[in-house]
């Protein structure tokens, strides 16, 4: 489990190119207090051998146009590890929040979804709950929207409740892992208007989206894994 964690990381963070993305709106984070080393809270142990497997694994990221690169070429890297029959699929709307996933989810409003089993992807608009119930899913990762990713107040305990409450009704597999999936900072000289919120610094917008993380994503147990 872990070595397919620390390769799917290491390309993840290959991939990513560091640009301005598809921001939506977002309200300015507060400066960041950052402890020399931060504490972090123990979870506990789960048993996600599944992630160990080499068949059949599936994997559904739901996020927005981040979340559409972060995946592009996910499918070939499982492919070069070794990794058969699997299944990755993303469920996205360009800017969308983890707020207006939480409100879509609950209306089961419509989005793009993608998938791939080979070298094509297939795309389909489809509904939240008729692309979660159309697999069972070993692996589901969220994302937020990137202006408002270094934004501990965007982060709301209320909205991740309906998303996962959600998830675990339509999820045919019950025992899938939830990651969180980090965005990643604008480029420095992005003209993006939200970057003006993180003072138009890279440094300064991932040092946000780091602590963000800390302090809302990694105490919640909802999450078992955490893709930066």
């Amino acid at each position: 489990m872990k070595r397919f964690f620390l390769l799917l990381l290491a390309f993840l963070c290959f991939l990513i190119p560091v640009g301005c993305g598809d921001p939506d709106s977002g309200q300015k984070p507060s400066e960041p207090t950052v402890p020399s080393e931060p504490e972090i809270p123990e979870k506990p142990a789960y048993q996600n051998a599944y992630l160990d497997k080499k068949d059949g694994l599936k994997i559904l990221a739901i996020g927005n146009s981040f979340t559409y690169v972060s995946t592009q070429y996910l499918w070939e890297v499982l492919d070069d590890l070794g990794f058969t029959n699997v299944k990755v699929a993303r469920l996205y709307i360009g800017g969308t929040s983890i707020s207006q996933h939480a409100a879509n989810f609950s209306t089961n409003a419509s989005y793009s979804f993608d998938y791939k089993t080979g070298t094509k992807w297939r795309k389909a608009a489809m509904s939240a709950m008729n692309a979660v119930t159309s697999d069972e899913w070993d692996v589901i990762t969220l994302q937020q929207q990137s202006a408002d990713a270094g934004n501990p107040s965007s982060f709301r305990d209320s909205d991740f409740d309906t998303i996962v409450n959600k998830l675990n009704a339509w999820n045919g597999n019950e025992n899938y892992t939830l990651a969180w999936l980090m965005t990643w900072a604008y480029e420095t000289g992005c003209d993006y208007h939200y970057f003006a919120q993180y003072n138009n610094d890279q440094a300064y917008m991932y040092e946000c989206i780091v602590n963000t993380t800390i302090e809302k994503i990694i105490p919640n147990r909802m999450f078992t894994q955490i893709i930066p």
